[in-house]
């Protein structure tokens, strides 16, 4: 069954990246005129900082993620935290979805610590996916119904620190332990730090915003409410992306479900949503390469990393 799994997916990445990356370049070539327009005059500067504010914002997701090792008992540094989580950022965009994975595994000690990457990378997909939608839904909802926006987030808040503390995927750590004969191990430990990382994850999901928004700044001249509207359609096409497992980064799929969510919006021609998208997935790749050379940089330079 898992080989026949495998094969399907292969398969099925064989077939659907090609056809997400020509659909993006479909709408690119439809859309060539407003398209060239926006890359032809975009403020660089405000690009760059878009960018680098993404590549900081990474940094509290690397510390989240640090506390997740933790807790399923494979003790990693931050600095080694942030190492393994900014260099898996480049191998996502591999087809499969597992090599990220794989290589932080192979950077961990023993099947126990593959285990732990395993578990980590799961709940931290969760609590990303969760606190997109939860800004997503703070962000469309704050001029009309503010008290649902403060709301959103405050339960947002809570429920991260509940899967940031707890151990919702116990049965599968008891599951793999019991398969590849691997030290038990259902008590969980807590990072001393665990408060201090979830505080740095959810400022710098706040730093996201900011980032797109300087994103949008640097591309288009739209109003802020506009530039609010249109992240908070980005992060929610983001979250539905993740659960389409075979596409590496999402590819195509964010993009389509990003035109569908916009496009009810009258307020949006067509030509300015293609291009928000395409602008959006190239902040995404030169984000996440940026970052893995940042790595790379101070390994080779200063031996740190």
């Amino acid at each position: 069954m898992n080989a026949k799994l495998q094969r399907f997916k292969k398969i099925a990445s064989g077939i659907l990246v090609p056809l997400g990356i020509l659909f993006i370049a479909y709408i690119g070539i439809r859309n060539w005129e407003e398209l060239t327009l926006a890359f032809s005059e975009f403020d660089q500067s405000l690009f760059a900082l878009s960018v680098a504010a993404g590549v900081l914002g990474n940094l509290g997701i690397a510390l989240l993620f640090r506390s997740l090792l933790v807790k399923h008992n494979a003790l990693i540094s931050a600095r080694d935290a942030a190492s393994l989580f900014y260099v898996s950022q480049v191998t996502k965009y591999v087809p499969g979805k597992i090599w990220g994975v794989l290589y932080q595994a192979s950077r961990v000690e023993g099947m126990t610590g593959s285990i732990a990457i395993l578990l980590s990378n799961v709940e931290l997909m969760a609590i990303a996916m969760f606190t997109n939608i939860v800004i997503a839904i703070s962000i469309l909802s704050a001029s009309t119904y503010p008290e649902i926006s403060y709301s959103t987030i405050i339960l947002g808040i809570g429920f991260t620190y509940y899967l940031t503390k707890a151990n919702p995927l116990r049965f599968v750590r008891n599951y793999l332990d019991k398969k590849l004969d691997t030290e038990k191990l259902d008590t969980i430990t807590h990072s001393e730090n665990v408060l201090y990382d979830l505080f740095a994850y959810w400022v710098c999901s706040g730093l996201f915003v900011v980032a797109h928004f300087a994103l949008l700044s640097a591309f288009f001249d739209l109003d802020t409410i506009s530039n609010l509207h249109l992240i908070g359609y980005l992060l929610l096409a983001w979250a539905i992306s993740v659960l389409f497992v075979v596409m590496p980064a999402g590819i195509g799929v964010k993009e389509v479900v990003f035109l569908l969510l916009a496009g009810g919006s009258t307020e949006y021609s067509e030509g300015l949503l293609v291009t928000v998208a395409i602008v959006s997935r190239f902040w995404q790749v030169t984000m996440d390469f940026s970052g893995a050379a940042l790595v790379f940089a101070l390994r080779r330079f200063f031996g740190k990393f």
